[in-house]
Formats: C-alpha cells, sequence, structure tokens
C-alpha cells in the first residue's frame, strides 16, 4: 500500500502510519491469510446489523495475483447471501483494484476523494 499512501498523502512517514495502523487494529478484529502453511497477509471485515463492511484485504506483494484474494472476497460473497446482507468497502482512487471488485459484482456507490465506495448488493 505505500505506493499508493504516497500517491495519495504525500512522503511515507512510517511514525504516522504506525500510529494509524495501532488505532485501526485496535478498533476491528483482524484475521492473518495463510497460504500452503505461510502467513501472506490480513483482512478485516466488520458484521454490521444492516451490511458486511470489508475493512482491508493486505496481502504481501509476493503473495498478490496468486488468487487468495479471490478466494477471500468468494468467502465473503457466501458469508454475504447466507446473512442476507450485503457488502460494502472502500478503496483508494489510485489502487487498481477496480476490476476486480467489479468481477465479483461489486459496483460504484460514490466516489468522494481520495476514495471510490463500492456496493455488492443482493
Amino acid at each position: 500500500m505505500k505506493s499508493y499512501v504516497e500517491a495519495t498523502f504525500g512522503p511515507w512517514d512510517d511514525e504516522s502510519q504506525r500510529q494509524y495502523f495501532d488505532q485501526a487494529f485496535a478498533s476491528v478484529p483482524h484475521e492473518i491469510v495463510g497460504a500452503s502453511g505461510v502467513d501472506v497477509g490480513f483482512w478485516s471485515v466488520v458484521r454490521e446489523p444492516e451490511r458486511l463492511v470489508l475493512r482491508k484485504i493486505y496481502l504481501l506483494p509476493e503473495f498478490q495475483r496468486r488468487g487468495i484474494g479471490s478466494a477471500l472476497l468468494r468467502r465473503l460473497i457466501e458469508d454475504s447471501e447466507v446473512s442476507h446482507l450485503p457488502i460494502e468497502l472502500r478503496y483508494l482512487i489510485v489502487n487498481p483494484v477496480a476490476s476486480l471488485y467489479e468481477r465479483f459484482g461489486f459496483r460504484k456507490a460514490k466516489v468522494e476523494p481520495p476514495h471510490v465506495y463500492v456496493r455488492r448488493a443482493l
């Protein structure tokens, strides 16, 4: 995410990023993502009464574009269908992830720079 953060907010600052992540980790549950017995990243999903919110999917660069993120999205979509809750998320405008979410049925709800908000209805 470093390149996207820098493109959006300017030069990387380790201390401010550490503070941001400390707060983000404390506020919602996170789950370590593993593949073949190796920790490859983490993700966070929050279940609210009227929706599921995908807060984060972060995979180490060497494990990106291997289908892991797609597998996580399929798991979340199954949960959405069973629980009858739509899924919502946001991502930075500069992040090229839009096509992935579109393939999984997410549609743009709004753009509020620096974020794009998308939703997958039932």
